[in-house]
């Protein structure tokens, strides 16, 4: 009985360390947190410069007043703050996705609101949008026509 008592310690000791070491380290399941980044807000944006319709020479100063993030340097991209992207003869890129760095998009990175930019001549429809310091869009664009020469 003696060594049926000690052998009955041990094994409640081992059960109880295990118990222990499972609710206290590093688990293998994987975090209930979100599996990719955070949402981005909505954004509001309002062209100043140029207005639709108009004619316009090029480089076109481009305007805008956004409500809803702050306009900041990419590299200094964090919760609430983005740069404009000005789309030339392309689709507004829909939110939480990047937006495409081509020849059709002008990415203002340095964080301005007012930029001379480079437009083709002709009738252009143009897309004004803030990306997130990743370049993903936020929730809001803007859009217009310009007539060019």
């Amino acid at each position: 009985m003696k060594n049926e008592v000690g052998f009955l310690k041990i094994s409640v000791l081992a059960v109880a360390m295990g118990a222990s070491a499972f609710t206290c380290g590093g688990s293998e399941e994987p975090d209930a947190g979100p599996s990719g980044p955070p949402p981005l807000g909505k954004v509001t944006i309002r062209v100043l410069n140029p207005k639709p319709h108009t004619e316009v020479r090029t480089p076109v100063t481009f305007e805008v007043e956004v409500d809803g993030a702050q306009l900041a340097p990419a590299n200094e991209g964090g919760p609430g703050k983005g740069y404009l992207v000005i789309a030339i003869d392309g689709r507004c890129t829909a939110p939480e996705v990047e937006i495409p760095k081509d020849a059709r998009h002008v990415h203002l990175l340095d964080g301005a609101e007012r930029a001379p930019v480079n437009v083709p001549l002709g009738m252009r429809d143009v897309c004004v949008q803030v990306a997130y310091g990743d370049g993903r869009a936020y929730d809001g664009s803007a859009s217009l026509t310009l007539y060019v020469y």
